[in-house]
Order: structure tokens, then sequence, then C-alpha cells
């Protein structure tokens, strides 16, 4: 037998435990579905329902498990026959799929909060054979109540966008919004109705991204700020339009509407005639041509509270009435054009949903990112060597927006083991080549390079930089510490220097809030450890690439790199409101307890 296909002893023991679940019936025993390669099993659910037209006493469903039960998913869908019909929150879109298969597409989340971690430890859920199987009908179960008395959601818990169904190849429409364009347009603007302006990006994105959003006179209302890969990519500029309303498009409870005229009625509970708001801004895309339209509506952070953000929702709207396409008995006018229009959005034609992603930094950093004053600054990283480059990414991906790599050199086959570039860089300039890498992180990075010496660029670059709130050193190399300190900043900055010991063993750092790098109080503070270094290296022959009084040249690992730069951010991050005139010079050093690696450790501060 093929793996999954014949019944272990834990599925069994799953099935067995069922059977003391008084409001739970067996249709079908499990059997395999080749198809979907899963275990279905099909049984009726009993509740005392409180609302029996919203969820009957008894509702039939097909439960889908995973083949390696008692781990994997264990998903309840509602059956076509005797199923529930509606869609409710916490359900995906409760459509027909498959006319083979017996169940509808509205997969329940019976989950805890905490299942995505891939933790079980996490949750509450028993992952014993015999247990896991009864608990998550048992939750089914408490669900069913809940839609029945409309307590699936309650105030103070996170608020879920309603669950839109697109086909089987969506295009995908890229947004940028966040409380601030909430506040400063969304909140203010006294029109419901406009004009979008979008670009196509070429592979691998291969998406729409919404570039400018204005009202019906073509007046700018709000302009996404991209980063320098997203801008270097645009293919072509297609025009949609967008509208505005008062909550979540949905039918009672929380359907998305599935054809024209389920969205006609969902809008008009909201006092919106969407024909009419189509109609206002259709003059502007009859061109034989299908168009995206834009449903935005105002979301809370949390059930309960005011609304902090716009969540835009897309469709695809049919080829609008044109030329001599008008209503039967009507000049092919804007008066015709629109008579035939309202007949072409409504009826049972479905609604052709598109997919939607909010790409704006807050929203994509959620999962972690540095503190304000870090992401709002303008870094400069001087060294594009291991630690600089290291440093860098580091940056963007904890939403650094705007950097700048100074960098002469030319990355080498050697330089690879502890570097974040690859072959196809080996040649080329390092700076050019990193400020590539880092665009590709981010959908909002702005990364600029200057491929030279910081003593030989020329006046433009020189401004460039007296732009930079914040100026790192990498190089490790007491000549760039003497430039550094020579070089006219043009104000107050924030200077950081960064380098590691023989080995990367230990890792110093000093930071100082100054109009000028303070070189000589720099090389003071390291005159004692750098004397601590030769001694370590004391009778070992070092491998060398290139020159300098203090070069990372030394050896030392990835991994030891890597930890070097994390740790340099952490600290810089946590320093980053250090006041004017003073400094902070601190040493890490990597510790060891009988030849084991137990962590880094702070074992200087001053």
């Amino acid at each position: 037998m093929k793996g999954g296909q014949s019944k272990t002893r834990v599925l069994i023991d799953g099935e067995r435990a069922l059977y003391s679940l008084s409001r739970v019936t067996i249709v079908r025993n499990l059997k395999w579905n080749d198809f979907k390669k899963k275990w279905t099993v099909c049984c009726c659910l009993r509740i005392d329902s409180s609302n029996p037209e919203l969820v009957p006493n008894e509702t039939f469903w097909y439960v889908l498990i995973d083949g390696a039960y008692p781990l994997g998913d264990i998903k309840f869908y509602p059956a076509k026959k005797g199923g529930l019909t509606r869609t409710f929150q916490h359900q995906i879109h409760n459509g027909n799929i498959k006319d083979d298969l017996p169940w509808r597409n509205g997969n329940i989340c019976v989950n805890t909060s905490l299942y995505k971690t891939g933790r079980s430890a996490y949750s509450e859920e028993p992952y014993e054979a015999s247990k896991r199987l009864k608990w998550h009908f048992m939750r089914a179960l408490e669900w069913l109540e809940h839609a029945a008395n409309g307590t699936l959601v309650e105030i103070g818990n996170y608020f879920e966008v309603p669950d839109y169904p697109t086909g089987p190849e969506p295009i995908t429409i890229v947004f940028s919004e966040s409380r601030d364009t909430f506040a400063k347009v969304w909140a203010n603007v006294n029109t419901n109705s406009g004009i979008l302006e979008l670009t196509s990006l070429e592979k691998p994105i291969a998406k729409l991204i919404v570039q400018r959003i204005m009202n019906l006179k073509n007046e700018e209302l709000l302009h996404s700020e991209w980063g320098d890969f997203v801008n270097a990519s645009i293919k072509d500029k297609v025009i949609g339009i967008w509208m505005i309303f008062e909550r979540p498009i949905v039918l009672p409870p929380w359907q998305a509407p599935r054809t024209w005229k389920e969205l006609i009625d969902a809008a008009k509970t909201q006092g919106k005639d969407i024909r009419r708001l189509i109609g206002n801004v259709s003059r502007k895309i009859r061109d034989g041509t299908q168009h995206i339209a834009l449903l935005g509506f105002p979301i809370p952070d949390k059930i309960g509270s005011k609304p902090l953000q716009l969540y835009w929702q897309a469709l695809l709207l049919p080829v609008l009435s044109h030329k001599n396409f008008s209503a039967p008995g009507f000049r092919a006018n804007e008066i015709g054009y629109q008579m035939r229009d309202r007949k072409l959005l409504s009826g049972s034609e479905p609604v052709d949903w598109q997919k939607c992603e909010n790409w704006n930094s807050e929203e994509i950093a959620c999962r972690g990112r540095y503190s304000s004053e870090l992401t709002t600054s303008r870094v400069v990283i001087i060294g594009a060597g291991s630690l600089g480059s290291m440093m860098s990414e580091l940056l963007v991906r904890g939403s650094v927006h705007q950097l700048t790599i100074v960098d002469k050199e030319i990355l080498e086959a050697g330089n690879l083991v502890r570097h974040t570039l690859g072959l196809e860089d080996v040649g080329l300039a390092k700076a050019t080549c990193l400020k590539k890498h880092l665009l590709k992180i981010l959908p909002y990075a702005k990364v600029r390079e200057i491929a030279n010496n910081l003593e030989d660029i020329d006046d433009n670059d020189k401004e460039k930089l007296r732009e930079a709130d914040i100026i790192i050193d990498c190089t490790a190399n007491d000549e760039v510490i003497h430039y550094c300190g020579g070089f006219v900043w043009g104000g107050e900055k924030l200077f950081c220097s960064v380098s590691v010991g023989f080995k990367a063993k230990r890792l110093y750092l000093f930071i100082a809030r100054k109009k000028a790098f303070p070189n000589v109080i720099f090389l003071d503070l390291m005159k004692e450890w750098l004397e601590k270094e030769i001694d370590d290296m004391c009778g070992m022959e070092l491998p060398r690439a290139g020159t300098g009084c203090w070069h990372p040249a030394f050896p030392a690992r990835v991994d030891d790199m890597w930890l070097a730069a994390s740790t340099a951010l952490k600290y810089l991050d946590e320093h980053m409101k250090i006041q004017h005139d003073r400094t902070k010079f601190a040493v890490f050093e990597q510790i060891k307890e009988n030849e084991k690696f137990c962590g880094i450790k702070l074992i200087f501060e001053k």
C-alpha cells in the first residue's frame, strides 16, 4: 500500500476516541482521498442552536486529516449536503469547490492562535493520537455554538479582513497604507471615488504596484514612496479606479460577495450605489480593456477600537461600454454607456476578486525591526568588507530605509567565505554589488554606493555624505579613521566604529555624537586592546589580504562575523540617544567553558 492509504494504529486510536462525544455522529468512517492526499471522515455535529436559521442544530462536515497524524493539519469543511452555506468570521470563504468533491470550501479555524508557530509546546492543543482528533471535534462544536450566538469575535480580538475568494491565477495588487496615511489622507478625504495610477513590475515580482491615488479632478491624494529596486523595475503604467466604503464589503455574517448582485446588495447596506460610484469615474477607463478597481474600507487594530488604517480589496472590472457598445435604444455617449454598464454590472455574473498585499514598512516589518530612531536615520557604512556587508544587510532587514555604502575595493574569491555577496560579483566593486543585493531585500530600501575611498570622493559625493545622520566605520583601518576625523561632516552626527579582533573573538565598539569623528579619543581607547591582540597573535602566521595597521584580514569564521555584526547593531540601537559630547566604548568577547561556546559577553564599557 502507498503511504497514507492504510490505517495506522494512531489513526484508529484517534477515530475511536470520537465515539465518546455524544454530539458527534460518524456518518462515514475514515477513508483515504487520493485527490487531496488526506484521510477523510464524514460526520454530523449537533448543537442546541440559539439561531437555527443561521446555524442549524445539525450540520454535516467532512474532516480532512493529514497522513502523518497525529502530526499535520486537521481541517473541517461543511458538506455540500446539509452543511453550512454562509461564511462566518474565522472561516475561509464558504463557496462550492470541485463538483466531484462532497464538501464546500469554507474551512473553519479551530486552532489556537499559537498553532502557526509550529511549536506544539506553545499551544494547549494535545498531540497524543487518542486526544488530538477529539480535541479538534470539541473545538468545532464550540465554534458552531459561537457562530450561532454571534460571539465568534469579541471586543478586544484582533481584527481580521474577510476572505475574498480569488481565481486560480489572481493578479497581486500591492499598496502602501499605514496609520500615518490614514490620519493624513483618508480621515479627511471629502470624496469617495477617484483614479489610480499603478505600475506593473517585471519578473520575478510580476505584481501591480499602486503608485498614485487621485480624486476626480486628477489632484493627487497619496503618492506611495517605494524603494530603488521597485522604481527601477517599473515596466508599464496602467489606470484603475478606487472607491471608499465605511466598513468591509460583506454579506452577513462575514461573507464576501460572490456575484455582482451580491456586491450591489452589500454596498446598499452602507447606503452606497456601487454602480454609481463606478459611473463617476468610468469615463477614464472606457478604452476596451479591463481595469483594476480598489474597494477601500477603514479597519481597526482590534475589534471595538477606532479605525487606524485603510485596507484595499481589489477586483477586476469587466470591459466597460465604449465606442459603439451602448445600451439598446441609446446613443453611443456617456448616458448610453452607463445604461449598458448598469446591466453589465449586475445579476449572477461573478465578481473577479484579486489578491491584495500591504507592503507598507509598518506592515511587512512587524516581525521585527530596529528602533524608530535607527530606522528613520540616514546611515553611511564605510567599508563593504565582511563586517560592513553583514551590518548593511542587518540594517536593511531591520527596516533602515536609507543607506549609503562607501568602499573602493573589488570583491575577490577569497572574500566569499565571509561575505554576503556571491560568485557572480567576483571582480566587481563591492559597494556597487552590495547596493544591488540590498535593494532586493525590502521594497522601500533606498541604497546609494560610492565606489571610492573616503579621501578621494568628489564634491557631489561629499554632499551626499553630509546628509547622513549616522556614520558607521567598518574598515578597522587606521588610515580611514584618520580621514574620518578630518572630513567636514557639516553638523553633528552619530559616529560609530566597529571592528573585530583576532579570529573575531573580541568585538570593539566606539560611539560618539560629535561634529567630527574624534579619532584621537578613539585610538587612545583602542591602544591597550590592540596590545592584547598582538599578544594573542604572538607566534602565529596570519593570512594577508591587504595592508593597514588594523585590517580585518585576520582569520575569522563567517559565523563569528555575523555574531559580531548583530551584537554591534544591538548595542548601537540601544545607544541611539547618546547625548552631545558623550562617547561610549565597549568590548565584547566570546565566552567558552570547557572549550564549549557559551555566548558573547560585554567585558568592558567606558
